[in-house]
């Protein structure tokens, strides 16, 4: 699908948006629409950000409403509007999701919906959620929509998204707050042949999707740990390198004990992935073998089969060590984000808050919110005591058996 983007919005802006800088012990808040949401129920970006900064203790909350748009966000009775919340969560940072909903309104719609992102911005930063400054913010943009069967040609919608986006930077140079930037690279996906799709029905996100997007927010956030990337010839004898300690090496055999700086990225989802992502997994790339097919084991586990040319051209793998802790993090932030939403959108909210709080949802749910409360808070202390440092794996190529 060829995206042909023309930039429908101009701003008087004079300096690039600043990066996002996270702090320790920063209180980071997920505020927006249906994207924003559904982070809670495929936490790769939450998990790789806690993983890269695992000494900074950061707490993450989703506050995404699907449907939610700049200045639409319909709440139940008594529920409390967005700054409610986020003096409740003593936000420090806070990723802003908009901008698709709007989108549809086309170009009429352009101008309101930046003046509207404008004051949305300039009522954040009147607040100290924290108690002490103005909440970092971050806009982060829509992605375009995937072409699929039941869907008509999608390159004149993208096109809309794309002024959208536009306006959203040009109002991130004007507030001088960060911009990520999610519709270049999910649009770069797009046009690549051999990956799967980013969404279940052309708009939504699915679980690679979440994965691919938290790839490019890490890029972007400059907090991706570089990958691996172990290369070499048999012939001339590897040698050691910072982290690679030979243990031998031969025409037939090759063994590796590799000290990572950082776990390698999780692994995606399912059996596909796009080339270009797959480039960000740990590298191995061995030239001087003799013709022929060899298996690859990490820690004695086979991880793939190829012959001598594709070792020499490189193979990205994937370490299981590395994936087993992903899986016990990713499993943690599952349950911790359920938690907190079940806390924060309780189905009896009537009972809580509502109309019928009087005369007993006063005595009886407050307990139980706290008790929601300390389980939330369980879970992260689970995390912050998690080993997130990467162990050290031997690394084998050796002739397959026949």
């Amino acid at each position: 699908m060829l995206v042909t983007i023309q930039l429908g919005y101009t701003a008087c802006a004079t300096a690039a948006p600043p990066a996002l800088t996270l702090q320790p012990e920063d209180r980071i808040v997920f505020l927006g629409n249906t994207f924003a949401e559904r982070l809670r129920h495929f936490n790769y970006l939450e998990a790789q950000i806690t993983a890269a900064l695992p000494d900074y203790h950061l707490t993450f909350r989703n506050l995404g409403w699907s449907a939610d748009e700049v200045d639409l966000q319909p709440r139940p009775m008594n529920f409390g509007d967005y700054n409610h919340h986020l003096h409740a969560q003593e936000a420090d940072v806070v990723l802003l999701c908009f901008g698709i909903n709007e989108s549809f309104q086309g170009d009429t719609g352009l101008e309101a919906f930046a003046a509207k992102l404008g004051d949305l911005i300039d009522d954040l930063h009147a607040h100290e959620y924290n108690g002490a400054s103005p909440p970092r913010l971050a806009l982060v943009t829509p992605t375009p929509q995937e072409q699929v069967a039941t869907l008509p040609d999608m390159r004149a919608r993208n096109a809309e998204i794309a002024s959208y986006v536009a306006a959203m930077r040009g109002v991130a140079e004007e507030k001088q707050v960060a911009l990520i930037d999610l519709f270049t690279p999910m649009a770069a996906l797009l046009e690549e042949n051999g990956g799967p799709d980013l969404t279940f029905n052309g708009i939504h996100y699915a679980a690679y999707g979440y994965w691919a997007a938290a790839q490019a927010i890490m890029t972007q956030l400059d907090i991706a740990p570089p990958p691996t990337v172990i290369e070499g010839d048999v012939r001339e004898g590897i040698a050691d390198a910072p982290g690679i300690q030979v243990l031998e090496s031969s025409d037939s055999v090759l063994r590796l004990l590799v000290e990572a700086q950082a776990l390698s990225v999780p692994a995606p989802p399912g059996d596909q992935v796009h080339d270009t992502l797959r480039k960000q997994q740990p590298t191995l790339r061995i030239t001087g073998l003799p013709d022929g097919t060899y298996t690859l084991r990490i820690g004695g586990q086979p991880v793939l089969t190829c012959d001598a040319a594709a070792l020499a051209a490189g193979v990205h793998y994937i370490v299981p060590a590395d994936q087993a802790k992903w899986n016990v993090l990713l499993e943690n932030l599952a349950e911790k984000n359920l938690l907190f939403f079940d806390r924060w959108r309780a189905v009896n909210g009537f009972y809580i808050y509502g109309g019928r709080k009087e005369p007993f949802g006063v005595v009886s749910f407050p307990p139980e919110m706290d008790a929601f409360d300390a389980l939330v808070a369980a879970h992260e202390s689970e995390v912050q005591q998690m080993q997130l440092a990467p162990d050290a794996y031997e690394l084998t190529i050796e002739a397959a058996q026949r």
